[in-house]
């Protein structure tokens, strides 16, 4: 064997058939759920957003040498680097696709210095599975974690003292990450990747989801009007005084823009996302209602009137957007399970919808604008049966409206 030669590995990928069929399961399914989901589309509930994204990791290595005597791994870590774009279809699943570089291998032996090395890239395609709250939210904002499938092309390249050999490059590709998002698009990812055994890479990631920007309600420009009355000239002469009529210049009227906005929300129609919503109702930038129903992440511990950290997070932001409507006014209805006596659930929504009152007016809410309501456990929205459903029923909802 020839120096040129003396490292011979095989890069394996096994069991494409099994990889095709489940992929094909998964894409099936993922299509029916997104004909099956119905999201009403409002200021907090997730829409459909193309995303880019960049990844930097840290990948492992393991080329087959087990065939090759006296050939071994000498060094499977390496630095790697992803680019993805991507699509969220509904609260469930998101597909993307992405280009990876995992760096490369060193293989040979542990006492020759001479040892060559094989790189790995992959071209991939793969749909992520969301869990948790945030995957409800508009742009996916807060904290969640997902699971990924897809199938990959793996591509290797080596240098000259490396001859190896490629066994099904098509792959599967199964990962596991966490995401935390914020509502301006912006959302960090770390994840781990396992590419069918050959090769597993771990990344820290930044991904940016395009979304609407802010719309302005263009005003009529108003005609103007000319005064046609018929002055009169006074010019003096040798002759005498002579009375003659002042002739005044012709200025066309400007036409009045009027640019349509049918349901009299303040967006215009041509970037209106939700035609026909009603003109008591406060809207977004997209002309979708605010608010309308329960913000789902204002929930308490069972027995509790406290704010959870995140239910303060999500009324900070709650904030952010009423101070953009002053005169808007707003009722918070508390609800609680139906774990203890009646009477005591009716004063512990009490309690709870006052906690939420207070949280907003001590940070510049106006009092007069916030209105309380509690139903303690009469109306339900889970069963109370089971602990999943009571903490969906611990809830407030905060229900807005344009004031007059």
């Amino acid at each position: 064997m020839t120096s040129r030669n003396r490292h011979a590995v095989r890069n394996t990928s096994r069991h494409p058939l099994i990889l095709a069929t489940i992929s094909a399961l998964a894409l099936n399914g993922l299509v029916m759920t997104s004909q099956a989901a119905s999201e009403v589309p409002g200021y907090d509930t997730l829409r459909r957003h193309v995303y880019v994204g960049v990844g930097v990791g840290a990948s492992d290595l393991e080329p087959d040498t087990g065939n090759v005597p006296g050939t071994e791994v000498t060094e499977s870590g390496d630095t790697g680097m992803q680019l993805t774009i991507g699509m969220d279809i509904n609260r469930l699943f998101s597909v993307e696709g992405h280009v990876s570089d995992l760096g490369a291998a060193t293989v040979g032996s542990s006492s020759d210095i001479n040892n060559g090395s094989i790189s790995y890239s992959v071209l991939g395609a793969s749909a992520l599975m969301h869990a948790g709250g945030a995957r409800d939210r508009f742009k996916r904002r807060g904290v969640s974690p997902y699971l990924r499938a897809g199938l990959g092309v793996l591509q290797n390249d080596a240098d000259e003292s490396v001859r190896y050999r490629q066994k099904n490059g098509t792959h599967l590709m199964l990962g596991l990450g966490l995401q935390a998002a914020h509502r301006s698009g912006f959302a960090a990812r770390g994840e781990v990747i396992s590419f069918e055994g050959d090769a597993t890479y771990m990344q820290l990631g930044l991904v940016y989801r395009f979304g609407a920007t802010d719309k302005r309600h263009h005003q009529p420009i108003a005609a103007t009007e000319h005064d046609d009355s018929n002055s009169t000239a006074t010019t003096t002469t040798a002759a005498g005084t002579v009375q003659a009529p002042r002739t005044l210049a012709t200025v066309a009227p400007v036409a009045a823009v009027v640019i349509a906005d049918s349901d009299h929300d303040g967006v215009v129609d041509a970037e209106d996302q939700c035609p026909g919503t009603d003109t008591m109702l406060m809207v977004d930038e997209a002309g979708c209602a605010l608010y309308v129903g329960t913000i789902e992440v204002v929930n308490f511990h069972s027995n509790s009137d406290t704010l959870t950290i995140e239910a303060t997070s999500i009324l900070d932001e709650v904030v952010t957007v009423l101070n953009r409507y002053p005169n808007a006014s707003i009722e918070i209805a508390a609800h609680t399970d139906s774990i203890g006596e009646a009477s005591y659930n009716q004063q512990l929504s009490e309690r709870r919808s006052a906690a939420v009152r207070e949280y907003l007016v001590k940070n510049g809410i106006r009092p007069e604008a916030l209105t309380t309501v509690a139903w303690g456990e009469k109306r339900p929205i889970a069963n109370n049966m089971y602990a999943p459903g009571r903490a969906k029923n611990r809830r407030v909802e905060l229900t807005q409206r344009r004031g007059e």
